[in-house]
C-alpha cells in the first residue's frame, strides 16, 4: 500500500502535480481517506498496462480486410 503523495510519487516516478492531474482527469487508482491519499502498487501497475493497451489500440492502424 502506498500512503501519501510522497510514497505514490516515489513509486510511480511522477511528480505530485502530475499525479493530481491524473486523479482529476482519469481513472488513476488513488483515493483520499481521512485526508490522506492512498494507492496500490498492484493497481498502479495494472493501470499503466491498461493505458499502454489503450494507447497502442489508438495508434495501430487497422488492417484492411481482404475478400
Amino acid at each position: 500500500m502506498l500512503r501519501g503523495w510522497k510514497e505514490i510519487a516515489d513509486y510511480t516516478g511522477l511528480s505530485r502535480n502530475n499525479l493530481r492531474k491524473l486523479v482529476d482527469d482519469s481513472s488513476f487508482p488513488a483515493v483520499k481517506i481521512g485526508g490522506t491519499w492512498f494507492s496500490s502498487r498492484h493497481l498502479f501497475d495494472a493501470w499503466v498496462e491498461e493505458q499502454i493497451k489503450e494507447s497502442s489500440q489508438k495508434t495501430t492502424p487497422e488492417k484492411p480486410v481482404k475478400g
